[in-house]
């Protein structure tokens, strides 16, 4: 018996730190045993011994599903904690926000009556510009028909100055074929002459064929009478001629008359598109700048200024070309004495008739691009109507819904 109390105090365990030397103990122990003879008290200690490990292994696990089990238990509980903060937080920030969106709707329930409001006044200012569009397009037109009847003159007048150039070369070349028929005649008349005093001195030496000789006088005689007949006959048909193209320059100058009171007329649509322009500016500044209006009008006062200072600069050059014109009629009229004098005139005539279609050009091409100046700022009326319409659509059907 004290045998195996003392084998069995040595190997028991003293502690969990000591499991692998008490199961080395163990199979020392058990080696041993099976080389000695097994006994009951072996065999009893044997039990005793599977018994308190299977103990001590069941309680270890015990412990550690405890221990998890409190873990898990605190975890949760403090999950719990920190959801129902982050809760009371969200709670405190939604209703600052709640309030903010009140806040923020009623100030855009405000913005949008403002809004409203204003939308209104754009749309009848909208219609105001829409009217003076339609004005303005009335005035294009307008002006697009007398930029038509202004390039048929201008046609009209090349025409007339092509008929002229035309006309006046055929003069000078049927001058030329004068002279040049005169120059050959009084070389004829010359050579008759020395013929007839050869002839006299003929007839004086030989009295008794004067009979034949003066008869031979007689048709020459009435030669150079038909042909003086027919020099006298070619000098009346210049001077139809001339008549002809005295008549011709008379229309010319009543066309340049009449030019000369369409570009008055058209100088004064000028002014009348100065003028509504000005007032489109104004409406657009009163549109955008509505607190810059009294440089608005002192800008317009100056406008107009130099509008009067160019309307009378614009008076004095038509004076001084209806001057200018006056005074080439007057050295026309002067130098319509002698054939060729009238053909230099008209030549000189038709040299200023071509510069005052330059000039018609050149005012053409500036009521081009006044024309165009006015397309584009229709086109810009436009798209402010446009934007203003669709503004109004957005305020009408969007905050209106």
């Amino acid at each position: 018996m004290n045998n195996c109390t003392y084998q069995e105090t040595e190997f028991m365990p003293q502690d969990s730190s000591s499991e692998n030397h008490y199961e080395s103990a163990i199979h020392l122990n058990s080696t041993s045993v099976t080389e000695r003879t097994s006994t009951p008290c072996d065999e009893s200690k044997l039990k005793r011994f599977l018994n308190r490990k299977n103990k001590l292994l069941v309680f270890s696990v015990l412990g550690l599903v405890l221990i998890f089990a409190i873990g898990f238990v605190y975890f949760g509980i403090s999950h719990v904690v920190s959801q129902e903060h982050s809760l009371n937080t969200q709670k405190t920030s939604l209703g600052a926000v709640s309030m903010k969106l009140t806040s923020c709707l009623n100030e855009t329930s405000f913005a949008v009556e403002n809004e409203r409001a204003l939308l209104q006044t754009c749309q009848n200012e909208t219609d105001i510009l829409q009217k003076q569009s339609k004005e303005q397009m009335l005035m294009i037109l307008h002006q697009n028909q007398q930029i038509r009847h202004r390039e048929y003159n201008i046609s009209t007048l090349y025409a007339e100055i092509e008929k002229y150039e035309n006309l006046t070369m055929t003069l000078q070349k049927e001058i030329n074929a004068h002279k040049d028929l005169l120059l050959q005649k009084k070389g004829d008349l010359e050579a008759k002459d020395s013929a007839i005093a050869l002839h006299q001195k003929y007839i004086k030496a030989v009295e008794g064929s004067l009979e034949p000789k003066d008869i031979q006088l007689a048709k020459q005689k009435a030669e150079l009478e038909s042909h003086l007949d027919k020099i006298q006959n070619q000098s009346s048909e210049i001077a139809n001629l001339t008549a002809n193209l005295e008549a011709e320059r008379n229309k010319v100058l009543e066309h340049l008359r009449v030019n000369n009171v369409s570009k008055m007329d058209n100088e004064k649509l000028q002014d009348e598109n100065l003028k509504q322009k000005l007032q489109i500016e104004t409406h657009f500044e009163q549109l955008k700048l509505q607190n810059s209006l009294i440089e608005t009008h002192m800008s317009r006062i100056k406008a107009l200024e130099v509008d009067v200072l160019s309307k009378t600069n614009m008076a004095s050059q038509q004076q001084a070309r209806i001057e200018m014109l006056e005074s080439m009629i007057q050295k026309y009229t002067a130098e319509s004495n002698e054939k060729t004098e009238k053909i230099n005139a008209l030549s000189n005539d038709l040299e200023i008739k071509k510069k005052l279609v330059s000039d018609l050009e050149g005012e053409k091409q500036a009521l081009q691009t006044r024309k165009e100046d006015l397309k584009s700022q229709i086109r810009t009326k436009d798209a402010e109507i446009t934007r203003l319409e669709g503004r109004q659509c957005y305020y009408g059907y969007g905050y209106g819904k």
